[in-house]
């Protein structure tokens, strides 16, 4: 009967023993509950030594972006309260369907302001010309497509960059536009003058539309731009662009 009795004494404190401990333990991790984030553990996770501030976190990081090429970048600008208000597109390369991939993800996305920085030696006329029609497309929408250049938007990039909504077309001083008569390349291909005579035509063809639709978004007449770019490169800063009606205003 002793024996029964001092077995039960030692279960009674033991297990008097693993309440306390479990007690302080539940005590311990409650104490251990970040306030803020309401995590547990792992305190340099969301918080900077030794401030103990909270981490920024990167508003990005939630959005699944669409591929626009290596040398392309695209990222959402967003409001106090972390709504995507805007888009900002880097464009390198004159690439129309990478141009419509984003505007088709801001639809998604009900976002109507779009900011494109051109930096790009040029590229395709038909790309060019797809560009300008996709933005001329979204701005009928009632949408915003700002252009930004800050060191060289030439060729095709001039006409993408003359595009953007009035207004909202910035240049930075020092940089460049450039316009010119439009250039072919054929290797190894042998033509007669008949064959060079409807190339020229093609090629007049082509270089009188652009001429035109760039005297249409400037200050410029179709003669004087043909005139400008007659047989040579056709250069100009940020701060004559505006003067001529290329761009709106200067960046500062």
């Amino acid at each position: 009967m002793k024996k029964i009795l001092a077995l039960l004494m030692v279960l009674f404190f033991v297990s008097v023993a693993w309440a306390d401990e479990k007690s302080t333990t539940e005590e311990e991790s409650l104490k251990s509950i970040c306030p803020k984030t309401q995590m547990a553990d792992k305190c340099l996770y969301c918080h900077v030594a030794p401030s103990f501030k909270l981490k920024e976190a990167d508003p990005n990081a939630i959005y699944d972006y669409p591929f626009v090429g290596a040398n392309h970048k695209f990222h959402f600008q967003f409001d106090t309260n972390g709504k995507p208000i805007a888009a900002y597109f880097v464009m390198t390369d004159v690439d129309a369907f990478d141009l419509q991939k984003v505007m088709n993800y801001l639809d998604r996305h009900g976002v109507n302001r779009l900011i494109i920085e051109l930096f790009t030696p040029g590229g395709s006329l038909m790309d060019a010309y797809k560009s300008v029609g996709l933005i001329r497309h979204w701005q009928s929408q009632g949408n915003i497509v700002e252009t930004r250049c800050y060191g060289l938007a030439a060729s095709a990039g001039f006409l993408i960059f003359a595009s953007g909504t009035r207004g909202a077309r910035f240049i930075a001083p020092q940089a460049e536009l450039m316009w010119h008569e439009l250039q072919t390349l054929t290797v190894f291909n042998v033509e007669s003058p008949s064959d060079k005579e409807d190339e020229a035509k093609v090629l007049r063809h082509l270089q009188d539309g652009a001429n035109s639709w760039l005297a249409e978004v400037s200050g410029k007449t179709k003669k004087e731009i043909d005139e400008l770019v007659y047989k040579k490169e056709f250069w100009i800063n940020g701060i004559e662009a505006v003067e001529f009606g290329f761009a709106d205003s200067l960046l500062k």
